[in-house]
């Protein structure tokens, strides 16, 4: 099995749900970071996972082909 994992900044990453739960933020810098690297690794899927005192969250966040071609693409030019 292979590992797969993402870095960001524990500040700005992600946006709150509520009291218990946290999501990615799927605004274009965040979203394109994540799919920029499990497109380069080639991974099919990467977890996002934030551990506080207050507990662990975890979410799988899928790699999507059509939005890292046109990323791609973008960055091609």
């Amino acid at each position: 099995m292979s590992h797969h994992w993402m870095h960001v900044s524990i500040q700005t990453f992600y946006g709150k749900v509520d009291d218990k739960h946290c999501r990615l933020k799927r605004e274009p810098a965040y979203y394109a970071l994540g799919q920029g690297q499990m497109g380069v690794k080639g991974a099919k899927w990467c977890d996002f996972i934030v551990y506080t005192s207050k507990g662990m969250y975890v979410e799988r966040i899928a790699f999507d082909q059509n939005y890292w071609q046109t990323l791609k693409n973008q960055l091609l030019q």
